[in-house]
């Protein structure tokens, strides 16, 4: 079957299969577990050219500070963040925003065709989150909502999640929509006016941004 592997660098010490590694993610604060989890590393693997070399068991086989490598069985793992053996440890800072922090304004439903698949698609959407960059939602609904940038990405998600499932026929999708959204960044200069149909009241209106108090 395939496998999720969490690619990084090598910035300290070394990294082996087995290892036992606490991972850290953007949101981690010291001495809390939010952000936080502890895993071993089910294999270690290189990159070269087009291939995937997965190292063996040994202190020969480590991978060494300044490399790239590839850790599977952390499927916990965020998108960004940082993964030691030590214990006071702290997190290096994640790096500039990319395009997966962009706002994302395609949504799609999900839904198994059996109920019995549901586990399926929540585990399988969980992890399409780390690595394609969607979101995943419940709706009151009920329904499983997963949000992306654009069309390509999440034509290609609902491909990735129908593999994960065996087969387009196990899994549902609504249609695509875009959610829009518009504010106000200071007060309106002008008035607006709105009349009642017997033209007897009138209510004007400006509008103003609601401010920290009720905006947090």
């Amino acid at each position: 079957g395939k496998r999720f592997i969490a690619l990084g660098r090598v910035f300290s010490g070394s990294v082996q299969k087995g290892a036992k590694l606490r991972m850290m993610g953007p949101g981690y604060e010291n001495g809390k577990k939010h952000d936080f989890f502890v895993n071993s590393a089910s294999a270690v693997v290189r990159f070269v050219g087009e291939e995937c070399l997965e190292e063996e068991e040994g202190e020969q086989a480590s991978v060494s500070a300044g490399s790239l490598c590839g850790l599977a069985g952390l499927e916990e793992v965020m998108r960004a963040g940082t993964v030691t053996t030590l214990e006071d440890a702290f997190p290096i800072r994640t790096g500039l925003a990319s395009s997966r922090d962009r706002e994302r304004v395609i949504n799609c439903s999900v839904e198994p065709l059996s109920a019995e698949d549901l586990p399926m698609v929540i585990k399988g959407l969980q992890r399409l989150s780390l690595t394609e960059g969607i979101t995943a939602s419940v709706e009151p609904s009920g329904l499983h909502l997963i949000r992306g940038h654009n069309e390509p990405q999440i034509t290609r998600s609902l491909a990735m999640l129908s593999e994960m499932m065996g087969g387009a026929k196990m899994i549902q999708v609504g249609p695509r929509y875009v959610t829009y959204k518009e504010t106000v960044a200071e007060e309106t200069a002008e008035r607006c006016r709105a009349v009642s149909e017997n033209k007897e009241n009138s209510l004007f209106m400006t509008a103003a941004p609601l401010g920290e108090a009720l905006s947090l």
